[in-house]
C-alpha cells in the first residue's frame, strides 16, 4: 500500500495538520514548508496543499505561495506547531539537510 492509498483511506487523520507547519521532504532530496496544509484529489492524483513558509527568516522569497505537492512524491513529514518551533527545530541544521525550495537544485 503506497502514501496515495493510505491518504484516501485515513482522510480524517489529515485533519490533524490543520493549523499545524509541515516540513516535507521529498524524494531527490527536494522539499518544502507548508503551513495551511490540506488535502486535495485532482484527478487520480491526491496533492497536500498550502502556502509557503521559509525556515530562514531572512529569505522570504516563497513565503505565502500556494504551493502542491503530490502525496507520491513525499518521503517523509515533520508537523510543528507554529513556524517558529519549525525554526528553531532547525537553527542548528546545515543547509546540506535542511528542506530546500521547490525550485533549488
Amino acid at each position: 500500500m503506497g502514501m496515495l492509498d493510505l491518504m484516501k483511506r485515513g482522510r480524517d487523520a489529515w485533519r490533524d495538520l490543520a493549523g499545524k507547519v509541515v516540513v516535507i521532504y521529498e524524494r531527490e532530496g527536494k522539499g518544502c514548508v507548508l503551513s495551511d496544509v490540506k488535502v486535495v484529489d485532482l484527478g487520480f492524483n491526491c496533492f497536500l496543499v498550502g502556502r509557503m513558509q521559509d525556515l530562514d527568516p531572512s529569505d522570504g522569497r516563497y513565503s505565502g505561495v500556494t504551493a502542491w505537492v503530490a502525496a507520491s512524491s513525499i518521503e517523509r513529514m515533520l508537523c510543528f506547531g507554529d513556524i517558529d518551533a519549525a525554526r528553531r527545530s532547525f537553527a542548528d541544521a546545515t543547509k546540506e539537510t535542511a528542506p530546500k525550495s521547490p525550485t533549488a537544485s
